[in-house]
């Protein structure tokens, strides 16, 4: 908690002084929200300000007990009501500069610089709130946002490029969104890797420039300048500059290998994608939109394959999902969602998650695309999932979009023993265990497959099949 705790002989100070001219209703309201922190702990009005803007003067408690803790506080509130606007005023002993629009409060001596601004529901607008941001700088912003007005993501991006810290509480969702202030280069790099042939890379690159996200850059990835794709590159490079770029790193591979490319980019968030993989219009909008709107470090969202006959089927039900039932969600059980096809969708990272010091040494043993991708979801703090279906992957089959542990069963047993070498240092005793289980059942799914398959094999070769998952389980138990 911030030095801006409650000093409790102020509340009272004022609360008291309000008592017989405010609006009792909304003194208490006020009262309750001012002990409990309802606009966040970053700054309150018992915290110190040279500046305060309210916009909406509800029963004027905010700006009595800012008086009260610090008197040389400018209070400046803007009120549309006459009558509130004259029981703010007799309350306050004519301590607070009342304007009845925030036009009136630009032209009648609001400071260039404002430390605090609270903005009320019944007050606000969208278009007062720009004309704020544009002409004064703004320190800390909070309140209530109608998103009948705007959209929530919006409204994080105007609060991101112009004010130092904000909290919003939305009021149709009954969400808040909050952030400091970021100027990256861009919101979102998509990393591609091209194939070793480059297939699929025009009908990848080609749905990534259209994706309506316009904050979005997008990054071939290659090993050398020898790429059998390199000539097609440069032309994507030339076609659309400053969208397009291409980056040449010795170190980039696949798993734990993409971090490499990390330092090189200047997004906040990132996206790893294989030329094979084609994305809907709207995909990294949307997973932008849950990843910022709910501090997460994942967001993910769900899978269509392409069969044979080039018929796009369902791929993924995200289990573990609060609200998964056709809203976005935070995930609940991480261990289950990676470990039942959240590996397999797409996934948009925030950059300084995968670049911290602890995640980046302990996912190093993930050399694989899979175990990577399982690792980081049990290992992130917040993962988000959004049930819409934006991803299609044309490379695999419909077997392995239902569930990793049906198919390739030896790649999945490995991913399984990398993905664990990196979770369980950190892992509390119900990831431990529920990793085990997952674990034995690849085993025992590996087993039926070589004993329905061993009767088409020589003796020995048969006998050679199993046996390895035991010694990979006494492996990590002697480690």
């Amino acid at each position: 908690m911030t030095s801006a705790i409650i000093s409790l002989p102020y509340f009272l100070e004022a609360r008291q002084s309000l008592a017989l001219i405010a609006d009792d209703k909304v003194l208490a309201e006020d009262s309750w929200r001012v002990s409990n922190a309802f606009f966040g702990l970053i700054s309150r009005p018992q915290t110190p300000q040279g500046v305060m803007l309210l916009i909406g003067g509800r029963s004027g408690l905010e700006a009595a007990i800012a008086l009260a803790a610090a008197p040389k506080t400018q209070v400046f509130i803007v009120e549309p009501s006459a009558l509130s606007r004259s029981r703010v005023a007799e309350s306050l002993l004519g301590r607070a500069h009342l304007f009845p629009t925030i036009q009136s409060a630009l032209a009648g001596g609001l400071p260039e610089v404002v430390d605090f601004v609270r903005v009320d529901n019944a007050a606000f607008d969208i278009d007062d709130l720009k004309l704020l941001l544009a002409s004064r700088r703004v320190r800390h912003l909070c309140g209530e946002a109608r998103e009948i007005q705007v959209r929530a993501i919006d409204l994080y991006r105007a609060c991101r490029e112009a004010v130092e810290s904000f909290y919003w509480f939305l009021f149709e969702s009954q969400h808040a969104i909050s952030g400091t202030n970021c100027r990256a280069g861009s919101e979102v790099s998509v990393v591609v890797s091209p194939t070793e042939d480059g297939e699929g890379l025009d009908r990848c690159l080609s749905g990534l420039i259209r994706q309506s996200n316009a904050n979005l850059s997008i990054v071939l990835a290659t090993n050398s300048v020898e790429h059998v794709c390199a000539s097609r590159i440069r032309d994507w490079v030339a076609d659309h500059p400053g969208r397009v770029s291409w980056k040449v790193n010795g170190g980039f591979g696949s798993g734990s290998g993409r971090l490499a490319i990390l330092p090189a980019l200047e997004s906040e968030y990132v996206a790893f994608a294989h030329s094979t993989d084609e994305f809907e219009p709207e995909c990294f909008e949307e997973l932008h939109a849950a990843v910022a709107l709910r501090n997460a470090d994942v967001a993910v969202c769900s899978s269509r394959g392409i069969g044979l006959d080039a018929r796009r089927y369902d791929a993924i039900q995200f289990p573990a999902v609060h609200g998964c039932s056709g809203a976005t969600g935070l995930v609940t059980d991480h261990v289950r969602f990676a470990t039942s096809g959240g590996v397999l969708a797409a996934r948009l990272y925030r950059r300084e998650f995968l670049m911290e010091a602890i995640f980046a040494q302990n996912i190093q043993c993930c050399v694989t695309d899979a175990a990577f991708a399982i690792a980081s979801l049990i290992l992130a703090d917040r993962v988000v999932a959004i049930p819409d279906r934006l991803h299609i992957s044309a490379d695999v089959n419909s077997e392995d979009l239902r569930s990793i542990s049906q198919t390739r069963h030896d790649e999945a047993l490995r991913d399984c023993q990398l993905a664990m070498s990196a979770v369980l240092p950190h892992a509390n005793s119900r990831t431990v265990r529920s990793l085990r289980e997952w674990r034995t059942a690849l085993q025992i799914r590996r087993a039926e497959a070589s004993s329905n398959d061993s009767s088409n094999a020589p003796s020995g070769a048969a006998e050679n099949q199993h046996g390895t998952g035991d010694d990979e389980q006494r492996s990590e138990e002697r480690g």
